[in-house]
């Protein structure tokens, strides 16, 4: 089962091949989305590694959620984490 963090790596994977091949990129950690986000249905059970701050929308519709713990603390626009099995709106962005 993939986490975000996992899922996020993989999609910027291909963007950063060429510089990791060379050496200069160990591992990275996405801090800012300048756009949309959306791991719907990816069987998630923890925002651990999410970026902090998304200028977009937030989308994590259909997954394992127990808790918001580690969620963007920053949100464009919209943030949809329903479908989930949420107990707490605690961690969610202001």
């Amino acid at each position: 089962m993939k986490n975000l963090e996992q899922i996020i790596k993989e999609e910027y994977r291909k963007i950063l091949q060429e510089q990791a091949q060379s050496g200069l990129i160990k591992t990275f950690r996405i801090r800012r989305v300048h756009g949309h986000l959306d791991c719907s249905y990816n069987n998630l059970t923890s925002l651990e590694g999410a970026p902090s701050s998304i200028d977009g929308s937030f989308i994590c519709y259909k997954n394992n959620l127990t808790s918001l713990e580690g969620a963007p603390s920053s949100v464009g626009s919209r943030f949809n984490c329903s479908n989930n099995n949420l107990t707490s709106l605690e961690g969610a962005p202001n």
